[in-house]
This record gives structure tokens, C-alpha cells and sequence, in this order.
């Protein structure tokens, strides 16, 4: 979905039982104008829901917090507030383990990816599987089987560094997740942070980029490398936020980032990297694990 009208299409079409809304961000606003836009073009999905039938929401986002319809049964899902919440979470660089409560026992899982969003998308699948008559063995091997799909949030050890490479694609919300977890788990290590545009973002591509950019030297990157044609307010919102001029570095283009990427990095280093689509940053993770030889 990127226009309004998508959603409802297809929700009338298919007429679900169950439907879900993961949440609300800036992703795509740059055509719909507003987040409280997106709101209306996500909720769409109730179009075709059943009449009875169960909306699962994020509590713990603005938009659904206090979110009801009498048309059908609202289940908020959430890691502060909600009815189906994750608890005693647990990040390392394998994974995330956390608690939850249904029926009134109390159930563990895991999930491969670790970052607060795949807690969150792994409460929409627990629960689901909850509501269609899976037991906890059944949704727990599920969870445990689930492989990511390439180039998200794939960390692994390559040529004496850490790399994360989530360059699948990128937004505001995400990257801010990512640098988290860069901050999380590279402990005493330099961390590095190269990333490209977030793409569709129209009148908030500024706002948004440095936003990030103030984001990675609160979130402990010692080194900044950025591409792209927001990428420079990347630059600008770390240094507004303490990082060290010389240590935030613009590439006009992607090539020159390419070839020169892994000669700014050493040994140890966690190296973050991460841009939409478009941007083809896998380009990049490439040139990483080839260890600068072309």
C-alpha cells in the first residue's frame, strides 16, 4: 500500500476473519500527506473484516492506543500496553527471548531477529496462532524454524568485523531500531553506521534524516558514513548532536562508497548498514565482505 483505496480493495475481496495492523509510520507519507493519512489507509483493512471478527493493533502506537469498533473484536498487542504484551525481553546478537501471558499462563519464545519490531511482529504471529487453535509447541517451532529473508537485520561475521546488513529497506522508524540495536550489542567496539536515503518520505525527507542523523550519535556511532541526496542531513543532525565533524563523512555518489568503504574499517568494528530500496545498498555489504579487493 502506498495510496489510499489499496487496502479496502482487497480487504473486500478476501472478507478475513482476522486482520492486523502492525502500525503507523512515515513510510510512504510523501503520497498520502500525513501520518494521520496512513492511519485512514490502514484501517481500511476492517472494510472487509467479518462482522465478529478480530482487528489485532499495536497498543503502544499513538494511533490505536485508545483505538475501539463495536463492529468487531479489537486485540491490542503491545510491549507497554495492550492485552497480548511480551515481557522480561532479552536482546542479544543472536536473537531476542521474551515472556507472554495468555489464558493466564505464562509462555516463552524467541525470535531470530534482534530488534524490538520483530518482537512486535512475533506477537501479531503468536497471537494468531493462539486465536486458530495452535498450541504453544506448534507457534513456538514456527517461531524457531522462521528464517529472515536476505539482507534484513542479517548479522554475521565478515573479514574481522561485525556486520548487520539491513539494507532490504529503511525508514525513520526502522533505522532508529537498527541503531539500537548497533548500540545494544556492540558493547566497547567502535560502531559504525553507513547508510543511504529513506526514500518517500516527500516533505519530511529533511526532518526525518536528520532526525536519524542525531539519532546515531545518541545511539554511540563513532563513525558515519552517508550517501545519497538526504544524506547529508544525516550528517548535520549528528553533529548538531556531539558527533565529531571529522567522523561524519558525505559520499556524493554510491560507486565512491563502494570502493572506498572498507578502507574505513578495522578490526572489531559493528558496522551497521542500511538505506531503502532503491538505494541498492547491498552493493555495499558486498564491498564489505569482499574486503575492498575488486
Amino acid at each position: 500500500m502506498n495510496h489510499k483505496g489499496e487496502i479496502e480493495k482487497i480487504s473486500e475481496l478476501v472478507e478475513p476473519d482476522l486482520a492486523m495492523i502492525t502500525n503507523v509510520g512515515v513510510t510512504h507519507i510523501e503520497n498520502l500527506g500525513s501520518k494521520e493519512n496512513i492511519f485512514k489507509a490502514k484501517t481500511e483493512i476492517t472494510k472487509g473484516l467479518k462482522k465478529g471478527g478480530t482487528l489485532l493493533v499495536n497498543g503502544d502506537d499513538e494511533f490505536f492506543k485508545d483505538y475501539t469498533n463495536d463492529e468487531f473484536n479489537v486485540v491490542k498487542v503491545g510491549i507497554n500496553h495492550g492485552d497480548f504484551r511480551a515481557a522480561d525481553i532479552l536482546y542479544s546478537s543472536k536473537g531476542a527471548k521474551f515472556m507472554v501471558d495468555y489464558n493466564g499462563k505464562n509462555y516463552t519464545f524467541c525470535t531470530k531477529i534482534p530488534a524490538k519490531y520483530s518482537v512486535y511482529n512475533a506477537l501479531f504471529a503468536i497471537y494468531t496462532g493462539f486465536h486458530f487453535g495452535l498450541n504453544y509447541e506448534q507457534i513456538k517451532e514456527g517461531l524457531d524454524d522462521f528464517m529472515p529473508t536476505g539482507n534484513r537485520m542479517k548479522i554475521e561475521e565478515v573479514n574481522g568485523i561485525t556486520l548487520i546488513d539491513d539494507t532490504y529497506n529503511s525508514n525513520p522508524e526502522a533505522l532508529k531500531e537498527a541503531l539500537g540495536l548497533l548500540n545494544r550489542i556492540g558493547g566497547n567496539n567502535r560502531k559504525v553506521a553507513v547508510l543511504g536515503d529513506m526514500l518517500e518520505l516527500g516533505e519530511k525527507s529533511e526532518e526525518e534524516h536528520e532526525a536519524c542523523g542525531k539519532a546515531a550519535a545518541e545511539n554511540g556511532v563513532e563513525l558515519l558514513l552517508a550517501c545519497g541526496d538526504y544524506a547529508m542531513h544525516y550528517i548535520k543532525g549528528a553533529g548538531e548532536n556531539g558527533m565529531d565533524p571529522g567522523k561524519a563523512l558525505y559520499f556524493f555518489e554510491k560507486n565512491y562508497l563502494v570502493e572506498e568503504v572498507f578502507d574505513f574499517l578495522k578490526e572489531g568494528d559493528f558496522v551497521l548498514v542500511k538505506a531503502s530500496r532503491g538505494m541498492k545498498f547491498e552493493d555495499v555489504v558486498d564491498a564489505i565482505k569482499k574486503g575492498g579487493v575488486f
